[in-house]
């Protein structure tokens, strides 16, 4: 016999997600994984993802000539960032 009222399991865990906050650290952790994908092989190992704060990536860099480009692409990594997430988690980038 079968329960029409029954809800299915990946709605339930969507629900408690978006009730406990983890939906938003499930989404910053797919933007570490977007990381390579959207500045290139050679950019991502120079420069790696250190945390997400408030919407603020903070991003290591080894090399001062990929500091300087990614800089110049700021606002091109955001926008491909949030489109890969589907959601406007990178609000901005700092490179250290």
């Amino acid at each position: 016999m079968e329960n029409d009222s029954a809800t299915p399991l990946a709605v339930l865990l969507q629900k408690m997600a978006a009730k406990s906050g983890l939906d938003k650290k499930l989404l910053e952790v797919s933007v570490m994984e977007y990381w390579q994908d959207v500045v290139g092989e050679k950019a991502a190992k120079s420069c790696v993802i250190m945390r997400i704060e408030y919407g603020k990536l903070m991003v290591h860099c080894s090399s001062p000539v990929w500091r300087t480009e990614l800089q110049m692409r700021k606002a091109e990594v955001i926008m491909r960032l949030n489109e890969r997430v589907g959601s406007e988690v990178v609000k901005d980038i700092v490179f250290k």
